[in-house]
C-alpha cells in the first residue's frame, strides 16, 4: 500500500516533468485507493479499529491526495509558483503519511 503511494507520487512528478507523458492511475481517489480501502474494510477495519495510528493516517493521506491532484491542476494552469507550492505539501504529506503507516505496522507487528 504505501508502495502504491510512492508510485503515485512518482507518476505526479512525471507529469510535471513531462506532461504530455503523464498516465495516472487509480490512485488519485483516497477513498478509492488500496490503503483506504484496507482500513475500512480489510485488515485495517478488523486489526485497528479505534486505534490512534489507523486513526490518524486519514488526514495526511486524504492531505497527500488531495495535494497531488492540486499540483496537476496548477499544472494544466501553467502556474508554476502553485506547482512547486503543492509538490512542497505533498512531500510533506508523504511524509507524515509514511510515519503514520510505519507506526501501524509497528502496532500490528507487536499484536496490538
Amino acid at each position: 500500500m504505501a508502495l502504491d503511494h510512492l508510485i503515485w507520487k512518482n507518476d505526479i512528478y512525471k507529469a510535471v516533468l513531462k506532461p504530455d507523458a503523464a498516465q495516472l492511475g487509480s490512485q488519485a481517489d483516497p477513498v478509492e485507493c488500496r490503503l483506504s480501502r484496507w482500513l475500512k474494510e480489510g485488515g485495517g477495519k478488523r486489526h485497528m479499529a479505534g486505534n490512534g495510528p489507523s486513526d490518524r493516517i486519514s488526514v495526511p493521506h486524504q492531505a497527500f491526495h488531495q495535494s497531488g491532484m492540486a499540483v496537476l491542476d496548477a499544472l494544466k494552469r501553467s502556474n508554476v509558483t502553485e506547482v512547486k507550492s503543492r509538490l512542497l505539501k505533498m512531500e510533506q504529506s508523504s511524509e507524515q503519511l509514511m510515519g503514520h503507516m510505519r507506526s501501524l505496522s509497528e502496532t500490528i507487528a507487536n499484536g496490538r
